[in-house]
């Protein structure tokens, strides 16, 4: 919206944010508001869970986060299950990825830059799941590199089959082979059924 583009340095963004910082509030809001009425759409329409993603949050510092994501993704959570009763519609699980945000969330997305095991610390005895978290560049790699990937990631996350869903943080990249997605899907199998 503020780029005009695909951006690494995000520098239109931050300028606005920074100088303007009241009109992104406001914006944001609006962006918020209109999650909610799409999402609870999503659901009308038979989804059985919905996903928020802050694909900007990495790019915020902890105080910025906490002024221009913080607030607008617990919007979204606090207000999603109060539209769906309205619509007379069930409430549904509702997934974030975003650094820091577990507001209202059930389920927390993590990516392979954060430890499963602080993760799960952090967390303590609070009632989320976590979905993460191996660098998908591991599949370009060989099959050892693939097993030590999910032994350390299910390791991290507790063992077994519990509080967690495997993920390849942002997905499959392009040129991955998919004789290796087959490996890494059987070593969660196996290695997760320990």
């Amino acid at each position: 919206m503020v780029e005009g583009g695909g951006s690494k340095l995000f520098i239109q963004t931050k300028t606005w944010v920074y100088k303007y910082p009241e009109a992104s509030k406001a914006l944001l809001q609006k962006i918020a508001e209109v999650c909610v009425e799409y999402l609870a759409l999503q659901v009308q329409a038979g989804a059985q869970l919905v996903q928020v993603f802050d694909s900007w949050a990495a790019e915020l510092s902890p105080v910025s986060f906490k002024e221009f994501s913080q607030p607008y993704l617990a919007y979204i959570s606090e207000n999603l299950p109060r539209r769906l009763k309205e619509l007379k519609l069930e409430p549904v699980p509702m997934v974030v990825f975003a650094k820091g945000a577990c507001l209202g969330y059930q389920v927390v997305g993590l990516d392979w830059l954060q430890d499963p095991a602080e993760a799960v610390k952090i967390r303590g005895d609070r009632p989320i799941v976590f979905q993460g978290n191996a660098d998908p560049g591991i599949l370009y790699g060989k099959e050892e590199g693939i097993t030590k990937t999910v032994e350390d990631m299910v390791a991290g996350f507790g063992g077994g089959k519990q509080g967690w869903i495997a993920n390849l943080g942002h997905g499959i990249t392009p040129g991955v082979n998919p004789d290796a997605l087959k490996f890494y899907f059987s070593e969660l199998h196996r290695i997760g059924e320990k």
